[in-house]
């Protein structure tokens, strides 16, 4: 009763002034002209002419009122924030990073949190500014699941981390997210499930490979094992296991068994092509597809072209509609990251150094074959092992022994490997082949 009291009190004392807008209490009743300063501790902080500050608890404000204060917080999450002119915030902002590496120190910033009913879209933009760290929404797996890049967000602490903003945001819509394509890629937790990376992890001088692998399997995320009818698998390779899971469980197992594994760094992507390694940029919005190929030609002097007659067959033609918005990261992932939004059925290879825009059915049809000199990672002239585990760490539905069109053998010479791939498996074999160089040293 008092504190009811105290409210009509403020609103009385302030229905003279004129400011920006009038705020409503949620009976009705009381009325006053304030400026929005910020929302605190769930109170709304309002600014009287005078230049004094009130706060009035959200609750009592009324729902025009409290759909005003979350449009204000999305914009300004953490408070009222005096925003400088565009030209001038692109001299003064450092630039957005991407790449795993800064991935990793940009986990680690911190932020204070203060979001209301905002938009998710919003929310990941915010994040995205206040770190400098590129954050991507994947939303073809967000429209396959029915959630809407729209869908309201809420959270409020003083102080969290990227990480910890991250969960606290994305876990109410049941989405998670990775890191691919050098960037944070937000995605739904099925989607998540499939997005396994393959991790060499050394394993310490004592002890027991066997029986650090059934461990694993049992004892982590046991339901997730291609044993158990799951995705993921785990391979000996002499002192060393190769686990293909997701980044969580990567987590789970490097805190659980951190004494007797070592994880090694992953080796970035190497990317065949010179101008696929620049620097990219990428802002279109509902622009066709063939004008955001010119715009690369142009740009990054690549040589792109769209094989019509693949995307003819799913529907994707030259003037298909393209918004996508991405910098810090090679050209090569931001290609990656356009065209899974456009469809995830998309693709890209390469013709004499031409990159070509075409569907995973076409590029499999037109596999491209190399010879690996493998002398090096063989046990004493072995390559079974080697190849046992390629077929199951890389991409394993795309080799002829589980029905699919890839090809994988003893190569010419001794110490060799055949392997006919598509551009993408090929750089994911190189990656993994020279993570397993690093054990030993």
């Amino acid at each position: 009763m008092l504190r009811l009291s105290i409210f009509c009190i403020w609103f009385f004392l302030l229905a003279s002034l004129v400011s920006a807008r009038t705020w409503t209490s949620s009976s009705g009743t009381y009325r006053v002209e304030a400026d929005f300063v910020e929302l605190k501790g769930g109170k709304v902080v309002l600014k009287k002419k005078d230049g004094k500050t009130i706060s009035v608890p959200l609750g009592k404000l009324s729902k025009a009122d409290r759909a005003f204060v979350a449009k204000q917080t999305a914009k300004k999450p953490a408070g009222k924030v005096k925003r400088p002119s565009k030209k001038s915030a692109e001299k003064k902002q450092p630039k957005i990073h991407g790449g795993e590496a800064a991935i990793r120190k940009g986990l680690a910033k911190t932020t204070p949190l203060e979001l209301l009913e905002t938009p998710l879209s919003e929310a990941i933009a915010f994040l995205r500014d206040v770190t400098r760290t590129e954050i991507v929404l994947d939303h073809q797996a967000l429209e396959d699941a029915g959630i809407s890049a729209d869908a309201p967000v809420s959270a409020n602490k003083k102080r969290v981390t990227l990480r910890e903003a991250l969960d606290l945001i994305l876990k109410p819509l049941k989405l998670t997210w990775d890191v691919k394509h050098e960037v944070i890629l937000v995605t739904t937790e099925e989607q998540h499930e499939n997005n396994l990376l393959a991790v060499v992890y050394q394993v310490a001088p004592k002890s027991d490979v066997e029986a650090l692998l059934e461990n694993i399997e049992t004892t982590v995320a046991p339901k997730s094992w291609d044993a158990a009818g799951g995705p993921a698998v785990i391979v000996d390779f002499g002192r060393a296991l190769v686990v293909s899971q997701t980044r969580e469980v990567h987590r789970q197992i490097a805190k659980t068994y951190g004494k007797h594994l070592r994880p090694l760094p992953r080796t970035p992507v190497t990317i065949p092509h010179r101008e696929l390694k620049q620097e990219a940029k990428l802002q279109f919005k509902d622009k066709s597809l063939q004008k955001v190929l010119d715009e690369l030609k142009k740009r990054y002097k690549l040589a792109i072209d769209l094989d019509k007659k693949a995307l003819e067959e799913i529907g994707i033609g030259a003037d298909t509609s393209v918004t996508f918005d991405v910098e810090g990261v090679s050209l090569r992932s931001a290609l990656d990251l356009m065209l899974m939004q456009i469809d995830t059925s998309l693709t890209w290879t390469l013709n004499k150094q031409r990159v070509i825009i075409t569907t995973r059915e076409a590029a499999e049809k037109k596999l491209i074959p190399s010879i690996y000199n493998v002398r090096d990672l063989s046990f004493r002239g072995d390559l079974e092992p080697l190849m046992e585990v390629l077929l199951a760490s890389v991409a394993p539905d795309s080799w002829d022994e589980n029905g699919g069109p890839a090809a994988l053998g003893t190569g010419p010479a001794a110490g060799t490997l055949a392997i006919a791939q598509t551009v993408q498996v090929h750089l994911e074999i190189d990656r993994l082949l020279r993570d397993l160089r690093k054990l030993g040293k």
